[in-house]
């Protein structure tokens, strides 16, 4: 298990890290955002305002940063899900949810591009392990806050209970940072392999 503390030891990655957490929970709110306009019927839909497009930052839980600081991945707030039932309630609500991982992992294949092409600089490389970290956490994680779970909770009963949640945040922030202070084997640290194969195949 690589900890993404231990690895910030410059100005310029502490910087990296900032600005990628922020963009890889910005572009996973929004790629939910834009999954209701392939999701649901045009004439279904609710009429936007280009003022409600929603903006980045509200993506970013405050509660998810100590994980992100020590593993490079966490959950983020999610957009809500639309008023209008979806013609396939079921598969739908849970394709709403992980189509922010999808996000996550388009714009890392953008940014590998700019970084093999163009510019192989720390920040991109930082962007890069971010979002895909994120993408593979909310992708294969079936437990609330992150993306399956909600989806799948979301699908399944109608609702997420803010309280399963909260106790997972608690138990698995405090529970990390102990096997961070301990040495112990993480039994995450498969979210971060195949964060690292997605890394290697773009790369």
């Amino acid at each position: 298990m690589v900890w993404i503390i231990k690895q910030l030891n410059a100005p310029d990655l502490w910087l990296g890290w900032i600005v990628s957490v922020a963009v890889a929970c910005g572009i996973h709110g929004i790629a939910q955002f834009f999954s209701v306009t392939l999701m649901v019927p045009p004439h279904k839909q609710e009429k936007r305002k280009k003022s409600e497009f929603p903006q980045p930052f509200r993506f970013l839980d405050p509660l998810a940063i100590p994980l992100f600081l020590l593993t490079g991945w966490g959950w983020t707030r999610p957009y809500p899900l639309p008023q209008q039932p979806f013609e396939k309630p079921f598969l739908y609500t849970v394709l709403f949810y992980i189509a922010g991982s999808v996000g996550n992992i388009a714009l890392a294949g953008i940014i590998s591009t700019l970084y093999t092409t163009i510019l192989p600089s720390q920040v991109f490389a930082m962007a890069i392990t971010i979002n895909l970290y994120v993408g593979m956490a909310n992708l294969i994680i079936p437990v609330p806050p992150f993306s399956l779970g909600r989806g799948l909770f979301a699908a399944w009963s109608g609702h997420i209970d803010k309280r399963i949640e909260l106790a997972v945040i608690i138990i698995l922030t405090v529970y990390t940072f102990w096997i961070f202070k301990t040495g112990d084997t993480y039994p995450l640290a498969f979210v971060q392999k195949a964060g690292d194969f997605m890394i290697h195949l773009l790369i």
